[in-house]
């Protein structure tokens, strides 16, 4: 608390200094003091902010001193301020660019050692956008420059340490250890503390690669002992929680515990205390771990979310705060972990869901005002509450690396929770988020994604395996939540498997006999909503019952949601939970009788002209399909649509905000998130794009972006984006960042 209120009174100060800054004051000159210009101010104001997580303000503040820098000294410290914000935030690629122009600034006003900073600051960036032959390339340079141009103890301690986090990645442990030793006797010998502690840390990563993990305990103490700084301090933290962690699963794997496969827990049964029936108890050594591991990643994740707190006033703030979550990641599963195995399972729910589509949930917050009490992060409670209101039964995933964890929620208050092992369990000789995501389509599926034609149910095959261990156990989960009468005891349904290397090579197969499980009636499946993760999308439907070769898709219809708060939220907008009112009702007028084209807005084959985007000259073609399309659309709905030259960006973007109905048949791109509209002078000339000279002009008037849409206010029933990669964008772990996900939010 000491060194945070010292960061705001910097902060304070250098507000003060800015609001009586004058260039070259008399006494300045007379005494020849070193006055940092107004725009240095503003940076250094912005790093204090960003120092006590007040990151927007710190992003406004590098942003003022952008705009009043008048020399390339200035314009360097800008942009490398603005690549460490970014890069704090995990926004390697946004830190990328800021740095790329900090060395074109450097090399082009002669600045070695700012040249030997920023190239060491792009390798670390290269480093964690894992493209490691750059990283080293630019960490090399860095190192030669440093011991040239500025031979001082704490840089070359900075830029050997930076070397040695580059072979960390290339899994070369051995140089990794060389540099992170030269770095720390660098350190000691220039009594530089925070070298010290980030040269420790590293060493301390470095005896957790070698699974020496009380080595790695006493390095990481070490660090947080001889440092104040907040971002160090963070770092270490979820090291030695990551640490004491794998030090509790080596204590509990050589006890040979057994692991509990599926629990059940019901209304107003009195075993509902932590979900420990019937379960070996964890000795008093790794529950005392595991709890040393939830006290460190707990402060990690509070940490975080002060972050976010400071970043909910602005659109800009939630983008940024995709990549913190994204980044971070991995603090929220170790923590699912630990609270999993001390049988806190309400509070891992917490947890899993308080990382997953944040930003998304958020944003629909904001815009939608969602009437009720929901409160991000959302409490075990609150969720409970959601689930009962939906009237449907969730499939709540969650994979930590190690261990799948499932909570199936039932509105009743019925829940089963499951949890998988699966650390050194491969499919296909891969962990399940990469078979899931690059084997399992490869295997299932032929050229024409002719999907079912190509498995042979009967014969071990990798959905049969998929079953086999995962959807087994949901299926039974799904029949006993589903069953008339709620089980009031906690009980373990199955044995624990045993997922050891002796018995990996044949098939352990979970059979759940037919007791509890619902049967397809004439009203047709029940529907389930799924809420997975990034690394858990099951292909459910596919998955085959081995005991009368039915898919799951025959018994249960299910429906995703990337996280309980965004279902919270658009099941809400719905049900007319939000200030947008209730359903869209939309009148469409008998045949041979014009509407009011106010209702709807149909768009077909703007007329774009040539224009330059990222650099490079663009010129799309005719779609006479999609005028053709827009004038069926508008046949069917009595209304003119918007065609060729007259699908201009100002006047759809008009149209968007009052229509009840929106069908855009159009050019678009994926990679560069946009929409194409007209830009012809003839129509409106303040968004002439060629000019007379036969230029090319900016694009701003042709093209419509996804963050431009978030900020419109959309109020239809139905968007129909026919475009190219409509449906498409940045996959992250907030969810698809594209055109669709911005429709949503406006």
């Amino acid at each position: 608390s000491t060194v945070r209120c010292e960061y705001e009174n910097a902060a304070s100060h250098y507000e003060g200094a800015c609001q009586i800054f004058t260039p070259r004051p008399p006494l300045g000159v007379l005494f020849k003091l070193q006055i940092p210009s107004l725009s240095q101010l503003h940076f250094r104001r912005g790093g204090a902010l960003r120092k006590v997580n007040k990151v927007m303000q710190a992003l406004e503040a590098m942003k003022e001193g952008m705009a009043c820098a008048h020399d390339d000294g200035d314009r360097l410290s800008a942009h490398t301020s603005l690549g460490n914000l970014y890069q704090g935030l995990g926004d390697s690629q946004g830190a990328v660019e800021e740095y790329q122009e900090c060395v074109t600034l450097a090399e082009r006003s002669g600045d070695k050692v700012s040249l030997g900073w920023n190239h060491g600051n792009l390798g670390n960036a290269y480093i964690a956008l894992q493209q490691r032959d750059k990283a080293i390339h630019h960490l090399q340079i860095s190192l030669e420059l440093t011991l040239l141009h500025e031979p001082t103890p704490q840089s070359i301690g900075r830029a050997y340490n930076n070397l040695g986090t580059a072979y960390q990645s290339l899994s070369d442990l051995g140089r990794a250890e060389e540099n992170y030793n030269r770095a720390l006797a660098q350190s000691v010998y220039g009594k530089d503390g925070p070298g010290q502690a980030r040269a420790l840390g590293n060493l301390g990563n470095v005896a957790m690669l070698r699974k020496d993990f009380d080595r790695a305990h006493r390095y990481f103490t070490d660090t947080l002992t001889l440092t104040s700084d907040p971002s160090i301090r963070t770092v270490a933290l979820h090291n030695r929680g990551c640490c004491t962690y794998e030090r509790a699963e080596l204590l509990l794997r050589a006890s040979g515990r057994p692991c509990p496969v599926l629990v059940m827990c019901g209304r107003g049964s009195v075993a509902l205390d932590d979900g420990t029936a019937h379960r070996v108890p964890l000795s008093e050594g790794v529950a005392g771990l595991y709890e040393e591991a939830r006290e460190d990643l707990g402060h990690v994740i509070t940490s975080h979310e002060a972050t976010l707190h400071t970043m909910k006033g602005s659109m800009k703030g939630l983008s940024l705060s995709v990549s913190l979550f994204e980044a971070n990641s991995r603090t929220f599963h170790r923590l699912q972990d630990c609270l999993c195995l001390l049988g806190k399972w309400e509070e891992a729910l917490e947890c899993a869901e308080q990382c997953r589509a944040r930003t998304l949930g958020e944003v629909l917050l904001k815009r939608l005002g969602t009437r009720g009490n929901l409160t991000p992060p959302l409490s075990y409670q609150q969720i409970r509450e959601v689930v009962g209101s939906q009237g449907q039964v969730v499939v709540f995933l969650s994979y930590t690396g190690s261990r799948l964890l499932v909570w199936v929620l039932a509105p009743d208050g019925r829940e089963v929770r499951i949890q998988l092992n699966l650390d050194g369990v491969l499919f296909d000789e891969k962990p399940l988020d990469i078979y899931l995501r690059h084997g399992l389509p490869l295997e299932i599926g032929d050229r024409d994604l002719e999907m079912f034609g190509v498995c042979d149910y009967s014969q071990p095959s990798p959905l049969h395996r998929l079953h086999t261990l995962l959807g087994s156990p949901i299926l039974r989960a799904l029949g006993l939540v589903s069953s008339p009468q709620p089980r009031a005891e906690t009980q373990t349904l199955f044995q624990p498997l045993d997922l050891s290397s002796q018995s990996r090579s044949k098939e352990v197969v979970l059979i759940p006999d037919s007791q509890g499980l619902p049967s397809q009636t004439q009203s047709g499946p029940k529907e389930v909503i799924v809420i997975p993760d990034s690394y858990t999308s099951l292909p459910f439907i596919a998955l085959c019952d081995p005991t009368n070769h039915h898919f799951i898709g025959d018994i249960y219809q299910f429906r995703t949601f990337p996280s309980i708060l965004t279902m919270a939220t658009i099941m809400g907008l719905h049900h007319g939970n939000s200030d947008h009112g209730d359903t869209v009702t939309v009148d469409i007028p008998p045949q041979g009788v014009g509407g009011s084209d106010d209702q709807f807005c149909i768009v077909g084959d703007p007329t774009i002209p040539t224009f330059t985007h990222a650099g490079e000259e663009w010129s799309l073609g005719r779609l006479p399909h999609a005028a053709k399309e827009a004038r069926w659309v508008g046949h069917i709905l009595h209304s003119t649509p918007i065609l060729h030259e007259h699908a201009t960006k100002p006047l759809v973007v008009a149209m968007l905000q009052r229509a009840k109905v929106i069908h855009v048949a159009m050019h678009g791109s994926a990679v560069s998130g946009f929409l194409a509209f007209a830009g012809q002078d003839t129509i409106a000339k303040d968004i002439v794009t060629t000019t007379k000279g036969g230029k090319r002009g900016d694009n701003k008037p042709v093209l419509l972006f996804p963050h431009e849409v978030e900020r419109l206010t959309v109020g239809a029933g139905l968007v129909v984006l026919s475009s190219c990669d409509s449906g498409r964008g940045t996959v992250s772990a907030d969810g698809v960042q594209g055109m669709c996900r911005a429709f949503l939010v406006a």
